[in-house]
């Protein structure tokens, strides 16, 4: 087919989609997604690209045949060349992902069959990775986590307070609490944080703790109990090392960006930044004394008085490092940890804790996307 005759027929089709009759519109896009597919060189191609932006108002369509045919035609437009898969990448995968996510309940499977194919089409074209498919789900920042195994994760962020408190140094931001994720876990966020920084040893007895780097390049030490010591050791409220239970000899692996650290509760353990620290997020579930345990090794120079207050929030933090056996480990430790590895089942708790907390009255109105 000449292209001037192709471009008359699409511009044929795109009047029929101006008309109110579904069963018209539905079946001019199919014919357009023919005649799309009719296109055997540059000048066919160019002939018929500017019916593209035409189709994207018929994803909105309140008809499943005309969303299911708008997506046939939009993958068959993103086959004809790589401009046109990245226009059509640009404007639709947002309402695409959105539709896919509408087709998920109900009995919708001829379009999801169909928006499944432009996805994959635009994944093809475009290198669409599933973070950015995330992404574009709403406005929630998606990280790519690898793990120790290779296996890999995706983590949709959460949302964060829009004014969050400061801790006493006003060094970091406490970006979700306790009060305002429905009590499920809570972030202290670090813009900065100078190689060699991190905070005393410590045990939460009843939180978990994740550990993650923010930008590339940057590199985070866990240290918790070396696994040369023998099998992994978990302590009970009141149990603290080098006070009534022997100090521990630790290990430190580094994580680096794109990965998490992990520390179980009832865990002895802390974090040294083995570079600086951009952007750096340790998040606790469920975070009931998180404030405190950061406010009061930072205000406090008597490490009696630190231990015995963080204590009382069931965080005891020891300024001396006693508990690691002198502040010398931060230097000399390093070696595989006894504690397990973060795994997928991990990642899926936290997770689940990001997206509970995002109903509406866990954060009152008083979130935004970006920390």
């Amino acid at each position: 087919m000449e292209s001037a005759m192709l471009n008359a027929e699409v511009e044929k089709q795109l009047a029929n989609l101006q008309l109110e009759d579904v069963t018209a519109q539905s079946r001019a896009l199919a014919m357009i997604t023919v005649l799309f597919s009719r296109c055997e060189n540059d000048s066919q191609v160019s002939a018929v690209a500017a019916a593209v932006p035409s189709l994207y108002s018929c994803l909105e369509s309140p008809d499943q045949l005309v969303q299911a045919n708008a997506c046939a035609a939009l993958t068959a437009a993103a086959a004809l060349d790589d401009q046109l898969a990245a226009s059509v990448a640009e404007h639709s995968t947002k309402q695409l992902v959105a539709l896919l996510q509408q087709c998920c309940s109900g009995d919708r499977a001829d379009l999801q069959l169909n928006v499944v194919s432009a996805l994959g089409q635009l994944a093809r074209d475009q290198q669409l990775t599933a973070q950015a498919l995330m992404e574009a789900a709403d406005d929630r920042a998606v990280r790519l986590i690898t793990l120790a195994n290779g296996q890999t994760f995706c983590l949709r962020m959460p949302r964060y307070l829009k004014n969050p408190e400061l801790d006493v140094l006003g060094k970091k931001k406490f970006a979700r609490t306790f009060d305002d994720t429905c009590g499920l876990y809570g972030i202290v966020f670090s813009p900065f944080v100078p190689a060699g920084g991190g905070p005393p040893p410590h045990i939460h007895y009843a939180d978990h703790e994740w550990f993650l780097p923010g930008q590339d390049g940057d590199v985070v030490r866990v240290h918790a109990q070396a696994a040369s010591t023998g099998p992994y050791q978990t302590y009970q409220p009141g149990q603290i090392p080098a006070v009534n239970m022997p100090a521990i000899k630790v290990g430190g692996v580094e994580v680096a960006y794109g990965g998490i650290g992990y520390s179980p509760p009832n865990t002895p353990h802390t974090w040294k930044a083995s570079t600086d620290l951009h952007n750096f997020m340790a998040i606790w579930e469920f975070a009931w004394g998180m404030k405190p345990a950061v406010n009061i090794p930072e205000s406090e120079t008597n490490a009696t008085v630190v231990m015995q207050l963080t204590g009382m929030w069931g965080l005891p933090t020891d300024n001396t490092a006693a508990m690691f056996g002198g502040p010398q480990f931060a230097q000399e430790a390093r070696g595989p940890l006894a504690i397990p590895a973060p795994t997928l089942r991990d990642l899926m708790r936290l997770q689940s804790l990001f997206d509970r907390a995002e109903d509406p009255k866990c954060c009152k109105g008083a979130c935004s996307a970006t920390p």
